[in-house]
């Protein structure tokens, strides 16, 4: 009776971590986070994402020393980790434009970038890699890792020669998705909840043929 009762007790932990280990490696469910009611879609090369309907799209040809500008100041320059930011930046860019609803002369920017080289890098690199270059006496960056959507998303923001830098990192279809947004540091503490509206909506489509 005894070995009998040994036996049950064993069959029954073996069943109970069957049970669990199941539980542990089932991939989770995705839930569908509602859609923002004060926002609508706008596309871009290889994604959409929602934005307030004020958002108003830039060709990217039109700005291109601009936003080549931007990226300079926000990896550094042309030298270290993310240099190849740099590269094939009019094919890169998924999609440029600004809030027309902010000040004219110093509008809240938004600049998706989507970069295959750096996508062998892995995320956590790519981030004390950005962190490095901008990490200095004058400028503390703060990386945070969130959940927006359906992904989990590394985000830097800090401030810089007086402008406030706000970039969501992640990776899909074999790309680096870099979102940066551009604004003033007082008007960045108002807009940052909508900020992260907007990247938990973002779509990724499937990329053939990318370069960079």
């Amino acid at each position: 009776m005894k070995r009998k009762s040994l036996i049950f007790l064993s069959l029954l932990i073996m069943l109970t971590l069957s049970a669990c280990s199941f539980d542990i490696f089932k991939k989770p469910e995705y839930t569908p986070q509602p859609t923002p009611s004060d926002m609508e879609w706008y596309t871009g090369d290889g994604m959409s994402i929602m934005l307030p309907p004020s958002y108003k799209a830039r060709n990217v040809q039109d700005d291109l020393p601009k936003v080549i500008d931007i990226i300079k100041r926000f990896t550094g320059g042309e030298d270290g980790l993310m240099a190849g930011l740099l590269d094939n930046v009019e094919q890169n860019v998924a999609w440029w434009g600004w809030d027309s609803e902010t000040l004219e002369e110093n509008p809240l920017r938004l600049l998706v970038i989507k970069n295959k080289a750096l996508h062998a890098l892995p995320i956590t690199v790519t981030a004390f890699g950005l962190e490095r270059m901008l990490d200095n006496e004058t400028t503390q960056v703060e990386q945070t890792t969130l959940r927006l959507g359906k992904r989990s998303v590394v985000r830097f923001k800090y401030i810089k020669e007086d402008v406030a830098w706000i970039a969501y990192a992640f990776k899909e279809e074999k790309h680096l998705w870099l979102s940066l947004f551009i604004f003033t540091p007082e008007g960045l503490i108002g807009a940052q909840e909508s900020m992260e509206a907007s990247i938990g909506t973002i779509q990724i489509e499937v990329l053939e043929g990318d370069g960079n």
